[in-house]
């Protein structure tokens, strides 16, 4: 080759041979360590950290070759300023000697006139709502309502039912929320448990309370007598504001309490450290056996804004549901994810989506953000937030995402809100280092006082704050880790608590009540999720007497709510164990969707236009007639996904509630033929298409 000049050449890039490779060689009397790493998976910082954490390690090792691992304390004092001083940097002023009532008092005064609340076509300015929760406040003192009293609230969607709150609150009392759609058994387990001996309440849902109970209308012509003025204050922020029943462990369900303070820190910080403005228009959402319903309530009524109220039918049809956030101007949501995810996937519901919301606030489960949400929210130039937070303190970190930002599919939960600290600790309560998995426990003034009545629960999951003088923690039970930037990535539970659509479930509740029925000897319960994530509840059990699954279904619905309802029950052999003789979750089989034990065939052409839409969102191969929209799966996401496709399909509005009424296909296509009218918004939707059965 004439004229080729060969020359040395030093290649200034490398290609990493594996993902992470660590070099040791000795140079004399020293060791010399070198990190090769993939530049495409980690970042020079990641890398940095990690060769600062190996230094830790040898150094304690050597000085100390019996120290457990657990044990070994891999931060540097540059990591631990990091996340003690800059990350947990949360310290604000805001009003922690005042109650929430008197936040309430105060803005009344700024702005008596102006519309509190709205409810179909009734209003109340904040005048008439503070003087309405006045009279009930005197009345309650006349019976001798003290601090930290216990009052029970059972009420439907109304203006009563923050009529009811806010008189508990002005008391001194703090309230118990019981919904009256909640089984017999649940209900008494509540009044007995919170010792609640007065019930607010109205008078056609008295049936639902146990005769030794007092109960006390909010707002009726017995109270007309009662004095409008403030009562005077008697209750201090460390006062019980709340007690919020969830799932227990035990079987039984527990209480949540919450004191003043803690509620106060989440709302000034709610309406001065972030861009929302609530002085508008904000839809009341959220179930009040909820605690984000507190969040929505006490956000706008502090602030001077209207809070537009919806019926339980309005709150699960979403067509009326978007109707009513357009006509009121709404301008501020809080949804569940798993609702926002299914808006925002159905085409006709995400171009209907109201453009006078300027942002959504998603919290009690996991936030999984879709390409359809990115697009729709950028498109209406809605802000979302994500906010997470247990029971036991509520809102504690909050991420804000803008439109027009680069969101992540499953977002970062955010960073500490004001007054608060979170600690990411290992399984000897030491502080992990960024980027690594740790048990994530809650510091500071929104840590609630515990568990009602339950001291030795409340001693095993709050404790003294090892790295604050004076305060308390909540072990939390979820797995998170550190970003670089301070926010915190969600990444689990470490037991057999969920999150459905929302709703905070114990499975060992349910495991604990088909137990309690005596032909079950085994019994066990998991979530599995199909190709969407859809999250279902699935149990199995061992008999040792014949039982059907409709009665056990019966048994399970007399004692738990229905989102805790399992959509499957299925009976096994025997329970499937690992080597060691435990429980095998991972090996329970896939449940069956079963229909009816007799197939029978649709029989009219609506029939068979329903047997279809279902079979297509259940996932089955056949529908009967006769089969049952729950009993092969259905929940109540799946059912407004069923009355939306009924809607786009057949051009007919269906309310939800009439497919909790005609459950079956027969029934419902009964009720179709007799009563399906086109929807106001048909001028809007697409096209009716032929549905033609599977298999022709």
């Amino acid at each position: 080759m004439d004229g080729l000049t060969l020359c040395p050449y030093e290649l200034k890039y490398k290609t990493a041979k594996f993902d992470l490779t660590m070099h040791a060689e000795e140079k004399g009397e020293e060791l010399q360590f070198t990190w090769e790493y993939s530049t495409a998976l980690f970042e020079r910082e990641t890398v940095e950290r990690w060769a600062g954490h190996w230094l830790r390690l040898l150094k304690q090792v050597t000085e100390n070759p019996d120290v457990r691992l657990g044990d070994i304390d891999l931060l540097t004092e540059t990591e631990k300023d990091q996340l003690f001083k800059t990350f947990n940097s949360t310290k604000a002023d805001y009003p922690e000697n005042k109650t929430i009532q008197q936040l309430f008092e105060e803005q009344a005064e700024r702005t008596p006139d102006h519309i509190a609340i709205a409810f179909k076509d009734r209003t109340l300015t904040y005048r008439e709502l503070n003087k309405r929760a006045n009279r009930l406040a005197h009345a309650l003192r006349r019976r001798g309502v003290q601090p930290n009293d216990v009052i029970g609230l059972m009420m439907e969607r109304s203006p009563d039912m923050i009529i009811g709150i806010l008189g508990i609150l002005k008391s001194g009392a703090a309230f118990v929320p019981v919904d009256p759609d909640y089984p017999a058994q649940r209900i008494r387990l509540m009044i007995e448990d919170s010792s609640a001996s007065i019930f607010v309440a109205q008078s056609h849902l008295a049936e639902r309370l146990p005769s030794a109970v007092t109960m006390i209308e909010a707002d009726s012509s017995a109270m007309r007598n009662e004095s409008e003025d403030n009562p005077a204050a008697v209750n201090e922020p460390e006062h019980f504001f709340y007690v919020i029943y969830t799932s227990g462990t035990t079987g039984k369900p527990k209480g949540v309490m919450l004191n003043h303070r803690n509620f106060v820190n989440l709302i000034h910080f709610q309406l001065t450290k972030t861009d929302v403005d609530f002085s508008h228009a904000v839809l009341q959402y959220a179930t009040f056996n909820f605690d984000a319903s507190y969040h929505e309530i006490f956000s706008t009524l502090l602030s001077g804004g209207r809070l537009q109220l919806i019926t339980k039918e309005q709150r699960t049809d979403v067509n009326e549901l978007l109707g009513i956030i357009e006509d009121n101007r709404i301008q501020v949501l809080f949804l569940p994810p798993s609702f926002l995810k299914f808006v925002f996937q159905n085409k006709d519901y995400a171009e209907r989506f109201p453009a006078c919301v300027r942002h959504i606030a998603c919290a009690g489960e996991q936030l999984v953000v879709t390409a359809e949400m990115k697009k729709a929210l950028c498109e209406k130039q809605i802000t979302l937030h994500n906010y997470y937070g247990p029971s036991e303190t509520h809102v504690v970190t909050t991420l804000t995402m803008k439109p027009g930002d680069l969101i992540d599919d499953f977002p970062a939960i955010g960073k500490p809100i004001s007054n608060t600290r979170i600690y990411l600790l290992n399984d000897s309560k030491k502080p992990v280092p960024i980027g690594v998995d740790g048990e994530l426990y809650i510091a500071g003034d929104s840590v609630g006082p515990g568990y009602m009545n339950q001291a030795q629960l409340t001693a095993e999951k709050f404790e003294a704050d090892p790295f604050h003088s004076g305060g308390s923690m909540y072990q939390t039970g979820d797995l998170a880790r550190w970003l670089p930037d301070g926010n915190i990535k969600y990444i689990g539970r470490i037991d057999h608590q969920i999150k459905i659509r929302g709703y905070r479930i114990e499975l060992d509740e349910i495991e604990q009540r088909l137990l309690a029925h005596e032909a079950v000897k085994e019994a066990a319960v998991i979530v599995r999720a199909d190709a969407a994530g859809d999250k279902t509840l699935c149990a199995y059990y061992t008999a040792k007497l014949p039982v059907g699954t409709d009665e056990l279904r019966g048994h399970l619905a007399s004692a738990l709510p229905a989102y805790m309802l399992p959509s499957f029950l299925t009976e096994l052999e025997r329970m499937p164990v690992t080597a060691n003789g435990k429980l095998n979750r991972k090996a329970l089989p896939e449940p069956k969707h079963l229909a009816g034990a007799t197939y029978v065939e649709p029989s009219t052409a609506t029939e068979a236009q329903l047997a279809v839409l279902w079979q297509e969102t259940l996932g089955l191969d056949r529908v009967g007639a006769d089969d049952h929209f729950f009993e092969l799966g259905g929940h109540s996401l799946k059912a407004m996904n069923l009355v939306a496709r009924i809607h786009q399909e057949l051009d007919t509005e269906v309310p939800l509630r009439e497919l909790f009424r005609h459950p079956t296909v027969r029934e419902l296509a009964a009720w179709i033929e007799a009563n399906g009218s086109a929807s106001p918004y048909a001028a809007i939707q697409p096209a009716p298409r032929n549905i033609k059965r599977k298999g022709d």
